[in-house]
């Protein structure tokens, strides 16, 4: 089964592929953003791996961050009903 993230990536890519000519851009940055984000989370986790410890707060903190998911008006930007819920 594919992740929601890898099915995204794919949907980009072929947005990037077969999309109109007019939203190539959109489609090649949102590609390229959500590849560099997952790539982020990826290299941190490893990190954490490597340094052989237990994720803490500040990583949960860092792991926001990446996400872009840091502040409340980010939150509210990238996820609002469940911000108004």
């Amino acid at each position: 089964m594919k992740s929601a993230l890898k099915l995204a990536l794919e949907a980009l890519e072929l947005a990037v592929e077969c999309g109109g000519a007019l939203d190539l851009d959109t489609y090649v940055e949102a590609k390229r953003k959500l590849q560099s984000m997952v790539d982020n989370i990826v290299r941190y986790d490893r990190k954490l791996d490597r340094d052989e410890r237990s994720p803490q707060g500040d990583d949960y903190n860092e792991l926001l961050s990446i996400l872009d998911l840091a502040t409340s008006e980010s939150q509210a930007a990238a996820a609002p009903a469940v911000v108004a819920a």
